[in-house]
């Protein structure tokens, strides 16, 4: 299986990319705009900052996470998303 970030959403699920350092950030918002993904609003991934979790949605559309969903994915509680270390998935 290819690694790509569409494949992350197959199956119609939103996922949660965790990017450990500014390497795997810029690695990941290239590779989402290589894939067409856009922000919610239209703007390309290159054009914003990478956080150090995104949320990744089947519509092919990024956004940044706020407070309430840090905290599920920092707690790991059972979340309907699942969270995956981008640096692990490309290896």
């Amino acid at each position: 299986m290819e690694k790509t970030i569409k494949n992350l959403v197959k199956g119609n699920k939103k996922v949660y990319v965790y990017l450990k350092d500014k390497e795997t950030g810029v690695r990941f918002i290239r590779q989402a705009e290589h894939e067409c993904f856009t922000f919610c609003d239209g703007e390309l991934p290159t054009k914003r900052n990478f956080e150090e979790y995104m949320a990744v949605n089947p519509d092919f559309t990024l956004n940044y996470i706020g407070t309430i969903g840090r905290i599920s994915i920092q707690t790991k509680s059972k979340s309907s998303s699942k969270v995956i270390d981008y640096s692990e998935y490309i290896k």
